[in-house]
This record gives structure tokens, C-alpha cells and sequence, in this order.
């Protein structure tokens, strides 16, 4: 069941037929080519899907200088090298590529007497480090464990920072109580890929075995983090290849998929989501970053609007502090009105969802420029008429192929016209050509949002 593998020998017109097949030339560059290319069932150009990449190349002198394959991470050594040749060896894994964070040698012979000998021929500070042994990683690892442990010992989540004490870490809602703190959740990231890292570099050592529960379940709740405070910064992304793996596996196995994104604010199941949490602070943590990751995603498509509500998202949560059954109550409300308020504002007004976000961007520009909340009937009315116009000449300027998507398209059509309707206005001065300006660069970078990807 294991990958393909391939020997390579060199070879004489005198070697018997059973290693012909290992010794010809051409399909030795036909493997090497094929070694060289990732892991993947995507070809590369001009080429056909490869099902089974060849993994494997088994050689003895061949291929040490020469070959060269980025891709390549891991060689297996079970024969003496020394000198240059055994340096040679070791660069052929050294090179970087995507997805690759370190080269591995797997020594089944013993080379490090050799490495040393072989370094000699470099000066003290140039080889300084180039060799470590696994056992000093050993207390990095202790310290990084006791460093991330700490971040719930604050509230009392866990008992001590004692291998052992991730029974402390059963409560994931109590833990994400602590996480709630954007500045907690910050550091301990920080402190949590440290001990992950440690963990990646240490397993699958005996060493690392006392700390794996504690690392799934800490994996589990970063996951779990990750979706309720929606925040992308959470991801395990830096962690290694062999912790991803090992947290995969513990979620599963507790059936939680760490591939499903965070439940958007009205998604079908998002009130189901929300109800199955007990903790009041975890539930309003939950609501406000749905609510502030879905004004994160419309705020482009009707700024002044969707930075209105986020004005006033800071100021329920400002006024509730940590009354957190009456902020969920709050902020369940305030959920609930986001949408219906934008349609029954626009209909009100008599004009479309596009008129309407337009019109925001203008009657703002003059509260602001006025420095007043509230403008007269008339100068309202005639905001909302210039907005209907504008939409007019966008929808016929977006009428012409590709007309958003050049990009030295400045948009000067839109620009004039909307400078020409703003100077005619009653409610613009001889001294508002700054508000002019503004109005027409918010004008069209709503139009390139808007219309854009059409």
C-alpha cells in the first residue's frame, strides 16, 4: 500500500537483464522528472494528470550531486558518508518550496560523528546551531506548555500547569470565556502555535507523549475559538504537519469537522448554533462577532449604512459591560433588525436596495459636512432624486462592456456628473468642494463595488 518507489542504478552493456530496467537512462530522467513533481492528481502544464506520483527514489551513489528537486523533504540514510559527499546528500533536501517548512534526514547508520567531521572544514561561527539534539527542544516544550496552560489558570479553568491538566480543559465553554478577551485570545495564539510548534518538532518522540491530550483538546478549542469569535487569525495553519493531523483526528473522532467554517449570521442553523450554547457570555460573544463579520462583508456594498450599525453594535455592547443575559437580549434584537430596517428604509424613501445605499453615502456626506443628524423635508427629497439620477447614469455607463473592469478607467463620466448634479443642488455652497469630492470618490468606488462584478 505504500507510494511507488523506483531504484536507480548506473549500469554496463554486461548487466544481466534484471537490471536493465533500473540502469536505462531515459527512464531514469523519466523518474527523476516524476519524483520531482508534488504529491498531487493536478498535472502540470502541457502534461496529463499523474495518478501515482512516484515518492521514492532508492539509490546509493546516484543522485547525491545534481538532482534537483525542491519538493524533496525526507531522505533516508542506512550506509556511511562523510566529507562532501555526505553534505552533498543533506543539501538535496534542503531546498524551499511551497507547503515545505523543513528537510529531514532519517539516519539509520549513525552519521553524526560523521557531520561533525565533515563541518570541520567550515569556521565555528559559520556552523554555530547547524547541529542540535532533540533533547533540547524537550524543555522549549515544558516552558511553551506551561506558558499556554497559564492563559486559563487565570479564571480557575485549570487546576496547574502540571502535565495532567488538561481535565481542566473539559469545560471548552468555560475556555472560551477567557478567549473572549481580544487580547487574551491574542497572546494566547502566540503562546499556543509555540507549544504546537514544539510539539510538531518533538513527536513522535516518547518526550511528547505527556503533553497529546492537552495539545488535542487545546486544538479542539482553538477550533471552536476560531468559529465563535470568527477570527481567521485562529487557524492551524502554523502549526506542522503532524499536530494538524493529530487534532484532525481527535475532532473527528469527537465529531467536530475543523474544515467547517464559522456559521454565518443568518444562516439557517445560526439560532439552533447559538441556543445549544449555556454560557450568556459565550452566547453575546457568539452573536457580536456574527454580526460584526457580516458588516465586515456588506460594509462595501452600502458603507454609510452598515457603519452606522457598527456605531451602534459598540454602543449596546459599551452600555450592557458584562450584564451578558441582557446584552444576548440586546443584540438578538439588534440582530434582528439589521436587514429589515436597510429594506423598510429604502421603501420608505421610495427608492430600490442600489438608490438607496447611494443616497446614504450623499445624506451622510451633509449631515457630516453640517455637522446635524436630522436635514428639512425638501433638502432630503432632493438628496433622494439626485441619488435616482446618479443610478441612472451608472446603470448606463455599466451598460458598456468592461467599463469597471479596465483599470485605467477613472470614471470620469461618473465623477462629472455627479460634481454637475451637486453644484445645482440647494444644499451646496461655494465652499463645499471638499463634501464634492468626497461624494464623488465614495460615488464610484460604490459603483466598481457594485456594479464590478457584474
Amino acid at each position: 500500500g505504500a507510494p511507488p518507489s523506483a531504484v536507480i542504478i548506473s549500469g554496463t552493456a554486461e548487466d544481466k537483464k534484471r537490471l536493465r530496467p533500473h540502469s536505462n537512462s531515459a527512464l531514469q530522467k523519466q523518474q527523476c522528472k516524476q519524483c520531482a513533481k508534488p504529491l498531487t492528481d493536478e498535472p502540470l502544464a502541457n502534461e496529463s494528470p499523474t495518478e501515482e506520483p512516484l515518492s521514492f527514489l532508492i539509490v546509493k551513489d546516484m543522485l547525491l550531486t545534481g538532482f534537483d528537486a525542491p519538493i524533496c523533504q525526507v531522505m533516508y540514510l542506512d550506509r556511511k558518508l562523510r566529507d562532501h559527499t555526505l553534505l552533498q546528500a543533506i543539501a538535496r533536501v534542503n531546498r524551499t518550496a511551497q507547503g515545505k517548512q523543513r528537510g529531514f534526514i532519517v539516519d539509520y547508520y549513525g552519521l553524526s560523528d560523521y557531520l561533525a567531521d565533515a563541518l570541520e572544514v567550515f569556521s565555528a561561527e559559520d556552523i554555530q546551531g547547524a547541529m542540535q539534539s532533540l533533547k533540547d527542544e524537550i524543555p522549549k516544550l515544558m516552558a511553551r506548555h506551561t506558558r499556554v496552560m497559564r492563559c486559563f489558570i487565570a479564571v480557575g479553568t485549570v487546576v496547574n500547569t502540571t502535565v495532567g491538566a488538561a481535565v481542566g480543559l473539559q469545560s471548552i465553554e468555560a475556555c472560551l470565556e477567557v478567549l473572549a478577551d481580544q487580547e487574551v485570545r491574542h497572546q494566547y495564539w502566540i503562546d499556543f502555535r509555540k507549544f504546537a510548534r514544539s510539539m510538531n518538532i518533538v513527536m513522535p518522540d516518547p518526550a511528547a507523549k505527556p503533553y497529546l491530550t492537552d495539545l488535542k483538546r487545546l486544538g479542539k478549542i482553538n477550533i471552536a475559538a476560531r468559529n465563535i469569535f470568527q477570527d481567521d487569525q485562529l487557524s492551524l495553519d502554523g502549526a506542522g504537519e503532524k499536530v494538524r493531523k493529530l487534532i484532525a483526528e481527535h475532532l473527528s473522532a469527537t465529531g467536530v469537522d475543523p474544515k467547517i467554517a464559522p456559521i454565518e449570521l443568518f444562516a439557517a442553523d445560526f439560532r439552533e448554533h447559538i441556543q445549544g450554547i449555556k454560557s450568556a457570555q459565550v452566547k453575546a460573544a457568539a452573536i457580536e462577532h456574527a454580526i460584526k463579520a457580516h458588516i465586515s462583508v456588506q460594509l462595501e456594498e452600502d458603507p454609510a449604512y452598515y457603519k452606522k450599525l457598527s456605531e451602534r453594535l459598540d454602543l449596546i455592547i459599551q452600555q450592557q459591560g458584562e450584564h451578558w443575559d441582557s446584552l444576548v437580549e440586546q443584540l438578538s434584537l439588534f440582530m434582528d433588525s439589521i436587514e429589515p430596517e436597510r429594506e423598510a428604509g429604502a421603501e420608505e424613501l421610495g427608492l430600490t436596495e442600489t438608490e438607496y445605499a447611494f443616497r446614504n453615502i450623499l445624506h451622510g456626506a451633509v449631515c457630516g459636512e453640517r455637522k446635524t443628524e436630522y436635514l428639512s423635508a425638501a433638502v432630503a427629497e432632493e438628496i433622494n432624486d439626485l441619488s435616482r439620477e446618479m443610478v441612472s447614469v451608472i446603470d448606463e455607463q455599466a451598460g458598456i462592456v468592461d467599463y469597471f473592469r479596465k483599470k485605467s478607467n477613472s470614471c470620469k463620466e461618473i465623477r462629472r456628473e455627479t460634481k454637475r448634479r451637486l453644484v445645482d443642488a440647494s444644499f451646496i455652497g461655494d465652499d463645499d468642494e471638499g463634501l464634492i469630492k468626497t461624494v464623488q470618490d465614495e460615488f464610484v468606488d460604490l459603483a466598481r463595488t457594485r456594479y464590478g462584478k457584474k
